[in-house]
């Protein structure tokens, strides 16, 4: 995540809302909050747009129950270009269970200092960033628009966030980037926490860290000086993060994370009448079990559409799978345990499974916490041998054997027994997934020579369901598409029939193209 990310956000969905009395309040810093110096301009390059980043320092209190979170921002303006990012300023929140403290906007010029807090118009937004995506999450923002800057002014400003998600019951699990796209002069996290419930960090090898007590309290303090601009290569995998974490959490253990969240991820139909009348219609009863599996993979599949609002404590606990079917819509957790659930109707042991779809396989070098997963996928036994499942992809066709594996590598189950992550299988494909054949006919003209192509084309797998999608696009417009490719090798090629397609059996799919 790149620091404008913290700055500033992509306004996807964006509806302004009116201000109340409780969503943010002026309010001197906490306490505890440990000041920082403003560093020297020149410990930081400026980025292209002509802002220099001088501080990013966030601290958090996790002692009591309700958590505050610290940020101090302050950047310098040193050029026109500069004036319109750094007069906006955003502070994100879930106005479910939180708040905002501000207590500080300064302006910084020519050794004088201005409070800009009454003089700035404050605004709250809704946006829903992955509104394309169908995915709610109720976050607001705090927009903040600061009058007459100039050239060589320094924007100062700091805040807390106060107030904890309810899902975590009293736990702390937080991620911090340790690096971005641009220079950073000064960059600090530091934690205060009870040696009651003490604190597990992770932290770039480059970062100093200060451990101490301050009265009652423990604390934890990571910081780096100087920090070049993060440069990306490209083509490189999405598991590999070059930016780097500070990661905090009262979790040790994965096994910890687990007794989190098993009692919320219980993979049971308790309305057993509801129950009953799935098992008669999707016939769970079957004395097949794997044709039981296919029939409720179907339904989880094609049935439930996937829409996510992780509003609160659905930001990581699932509705009941009774609520999924009764509104036909959920997110991933949702459908894991209404899959797992429909599964255990049909005699088979099933559990969801957190995982990570961009990091992977590198959650084996992570800070076990109840924050390092964004997806759920399922896990099924059959024949005493693990079926993977993602009831999120759109409805599958063809054998168990034969679909798609799960690219995750790494995923968290959740049983009574579970206590760690594992490997999640990547075999190789039975038979390739697209085979492609090609006949030239050359037959001579009055004119010349002409050259019939028929191309047959198997498609399986994934590929057999993309190019099922592609033809109920319309087969003319696809048509005209293979033609247009076809024109790169071989000039004045014309079509002679309508694309076709037509089902193989096992779940694959067989296309026809004809070009002279």
């Amino acid at each position: 995540m790149k620091l404008h990310r913290f700055l500033l956000a992509l306004v996807l969905c964006c509806l302004a809302l009116p201000v109340f009395a409780n969503d943010y309040r002026f309010a001197p810093a906490p306490t505890w909050v440990k000041d920082a110096p403003l560093p020297d301009a020149g410990d930081a390059q400026p980025t292209r747009e002509g802002t220099r980043y001088l501080l990013l320092d966030d601290q958090i209190d996790v002692r009591g129950p309700e958590r505050v979170t610290y940020r101090r921002v302050a950047t310098r303006l040193d050029n026109a270009r500069a004036l319109s990012d750094g007069g906006q300023l955003e502070i994100w929140y879930q106005p479910e269970y939180q708040r905002v403290e501000i207590h500080a906007i300064h302006v910084r010029r020519g050794g004088q200092v201005t409070d800009r807090r009454e003089s700035a118009r404050i605004e709250v937004l809704r946006r829903e960033e992955d509104l394309d995506s169908a995915m709610y999450d109720g976050e607001h923002t705090l927009s903040i628009t600061l009058p007459d800057l100039r050239v060589g002014d320094i924007v100062d400003y700091s805040y807390s966030v106060v107030g904890a998600n309810p899902v975590f019951r009293g736990g702390y699990h937080g991620t911090f980037t340790a690096r971005f796209g641009a220079a950073l002069a000064y960059r600090r996290v530091r934690a205060l926490y009870s040696p009651a419930r003490p604190l597990h960090v992770r932290a770039p090898g480059d970062f100093t860290r200060q451990d101490g007590a301050i009265g009652d309290a423990r604390f934890v303090e990571f910081a780096a000086r100087r920090l070049p601009r993060t440069r990306t290569e490209p083509d490189t995998p999405s598991s590999f993060d070059p930016y780097g974490d500070i990661e905090l959490s009262t979790a040790k253990t994965w096994s910890d994370v687990v007794q989190w969240a098993v009692p919320m991820y219980l993979p049971r139909l308790r309305d057993r009448a509801l129950a009953a009348d799935l098992v008669q219609r999707l016939r769970l009863h079957d004395a097949d079990k794997r044709a039981a599996m296919l029939r409720a993979i179907a339904f989880v599949e094609g049935e439930i559409r996937y829409t996510a609002l992780d509003m609160g404590k659905n930001s990581h606990e699932p509705n009941l799978p009774e609520t999924v079917v009764a509104r036909r819509f959920g997110d991933c957790k949702d459908k894991a345990v209404l899959l797992s659930a429909l599964l255990h109707e049909a005699g088979i042991q099933a559990e969801p499974v957190l995982v990570d779809t961009e990091g992977r396989e590198s959650l084996a070098s992570r800070q076990p916490s109840a924050v390092a997963f964004d997806h759920v996928v399922v896990r099924a036994h059959l024949d005493n041998k693990p079926v993977w499942i993602d009831p999120t992809r759109d409805p599958e066709t063809g054998a168990l054997e034969d679909r798609s594996p799960l690219p995750y590598r790494l995923g968290l189950p959740l049983c009574a027994t579970c206590d760690r992550l594992v490997d999640i299988p990547q075999p190789p494909p039975r038979a390739p997934l697209v085979d492609v054949g090609q006949r030239v006919d050359l037959a001579t003209t009055d004119d010349g020579f002409r050259a019939d192509f028929t191309i047959v084309t198997d498609y399986r797998n994934e590929k057999a369901d993309g190019i099922r999608g592609t033809f109920a696009d319309g087969e003319d417009e696809l048509g005209e598409r293979y033609v247009s490719y076809m024109r790169k090798y071989y000039d004045d090629l014309q079509a002679t029939r309508t694309p076709t397609l037509h089902e193989s059996g096992a779940g694959a799919a067989r296309g026809r193209s004809s070009v002279t």
